[in-house]
């Protein structure tokens, strides 16, 4: 069957079950696609349930997203970390009586109801479909979620784009990109990677991000904003996060959503805790009380001491250009060959360390190059060459340097505005007051860094991501001493004057 054919969820039905399925290893393969689909089927109308849940002054009644979130993200980590503790979780959200018509929308026009509960349908299938082995049933739960998906598409209106946009073309754009993720899996990509609309696709602009700016600024409710933006727009999700969060017991699912989010705020904290490498950067409370960095580096000396001498001897040989006569030339360098001689005679033993500063350097080079503060020539050329050169050594011969620049290539923060980089000073500031005078030193720098408006945010992220992952440590072992630190240094604003808004406060900056 041709996937041009693919037009309705008959003739999805009918694409699945011609899959080839004479292996074990096709079988699984095309159970997984058919949970796929339903799975991006379901989160690509979630918007038309969710935002009625945050519809303002909607009526009396309360629509619960809560149930519908539940079953969308257990679909999905059931899909890509299927188990089975995953695939109960998926059954359980899928059949929990307690959810069925949790969504009373009598208070909303009937095309706004109609899609909302398609949305609710699609979810309830997807979720079925996530937990089940049984191929033939798969393929027919991911039908049925493509056909609430119609529903749910074409009724409802999610902006004023939608409206110009006949239900016809509608359905058509809809069923192209569920062509799209069949075709997809054909060829061997991973769906989860895609994102759930492509450019182009005449739904993209009304339905690619249709929360933004109406979803309340709520601390828990940002989670569920980054991870429904991350599936949108085919980013890498954090699925071991995902499955700690999926596998919430049920009775506490039925406790509500700020119950939930509060549980959600300390599974992420501990998760940042338990999978955020630090290597050099690692940190402990000591017997005195304070706290003390406590990772040490692996790296073979002599590599380090190579790296270090063919920088040191880099730097020297491009001073010796500030004498002659074109010295005026290279002005803009001064600054940064005293921070890489400053920071090799701070740092001896800290590889990670001198790794960031070579190529933060390195950047500045292209930078000023690229203004015209520097020339594009040899000496310029060669000072970058090797600074990256040895970044790269120092990367590769110590695993723990790799591992953190590895973490740091997946970690994203959020732009902090004017409140949030102050709070972050008075935060580092109680940080310090709890550690010794070396760390204490670290603290501040890394503040001044991640909050310097000047840099990029490129530039920022080593220095977030040491203070946010150190942050995490200290609050998971003890955040009491933090908040009374905060109110010693004057810093207690924006409800963070208890853990709880510690919490939150911290997980803001983190995506």
């Amino acid at each position: 069957m041709e996937l041009s054919q693919i037009n309705d969820a008959e003739s999805l039905r009918e694409w699945l079950e011609s899959l080839p399925q004479t292996t074990d290893r096709e079988r699984r393969a095309a159970n997984r696609v058919a949970r796929e689909i339903a799975h991006r089927v379901a989160m690509r109308v979630l918007p038309s349930v969710w935002l009625l849940a945050l519809f303002p002054n909607s009526s009396p009644f309360t629509v619960d997203a809560l149930p519908i979130l539940r079953r969308n993200l257990t679909a999905g980590v059931a899909t890509v970390r299927p188990s089975a503790e995953t695939t109960f979780a998926a059954m359980m959200a899928g059949l929990d009586e307690r959810y069925s018509g949790a969504l009373d929308l009598e208070s909303f026009g009937t095309e706004a109801r109609k899609a909302g509960m398609a949305a609710e349908h699609a979810a309830i299938d997807a979720a079925k479909a996530g937990h089940n082995s049984d191929f033939k049933i798969t393929a027919k739960f991911a039908a049925s979620t493509a056909e609430s998906g119609e529903v749910g598409i074409t009724g409802g209106g999610i902006s004023a784009n939608r409206e110009r946009i006949s239900d016809e073309n509608v359905l058509r754009a809809y069923w192209e990109m569920i062509r799209s993720d069949c075709g997809a899996f054909v060829r061997g990509e991973n769906l989860d990677s895609r994102p759930l609309w492509e450019p182009g696709n005449p739904l993209a602009t009304s339905h690619a991000d249709p929360l933004h700016g109406i979803l309340p600024p709520t601390e828990g409710d940002r989670f569920w904003l980054n991870w429904y933006e991350n599936a949108v727009f085919g980013r890498l999700q954090d699925w071991g996060l995902l499955t700690k969060i999926a596998l919430i017991g049920r009775e506490d699912w039925h406790k509500g959503v700020e119950h939930i989010n509060a549980m959600i705020s300390d599974i992420r904290l501990t998760h940042i805790v338990q999978t955020r490498p630090l290597g050099e950067d690692s940190i402990d409370i000591g017997t005195d009380g304070f706290w003390h960095r406590t990772g040490r580096s692996s790296i073979d000396r002599d590599i380090l001491r190579d790296a270090v001498e063919a920088v040191s001897d880099e730097i020297e040989r491009t001073r010796e250009y500030f004498f002659g006569p074109k010295s005026n030339m290279y002005s803009a360098l001064a600054a940064d060959l005293e921070l890489l001689e400053e920071r090799i005679a701070r740092y001896p033993d800290r590889p990670l360390r001198l790794h960031d500063t070579f190529l933060r350097t390195a950047a500045h080079i292209s930078r000023d190059i690229e203004s015209g503060e520097l020339p594009d020539d040899a000496i310029t050329g060669d000072l970058s060459s090797v600074l990256q050169t040895s970044a790269l050594d120092l990367r590769n011969a110590c695993p723990s340097v790799n591992e953190v620049v590895t973490a740091r290539i997946g970690a994203r923060f959020a732009e902090a505005d004017e409140a949030a980089r102050q709070d972050l000073i008075y935060i580092s500031d109680a940080a310090a007051s709890l550690s010794d005078e070396d760390l204490a030193s670290e603290f501040h720098e890394d503040a001044q860094i991640a909050t310097d408006v000047t840099l990029s945010e490129a530039a920022k992220v080593p220095a977030l991501y040491r203070l946010t992952t150190r942050l995490s440590v200290m609050i998971a072992r003890g955040g009491r001493d933090i908040v009374d630190a905060l109110v010693l240094v004057d810093g207690v604003s924006g409800g963070i004057a208890v853990v709880g808004g510690l919490i939150y406060w911290l997980l803001r900056l983190i995506i």
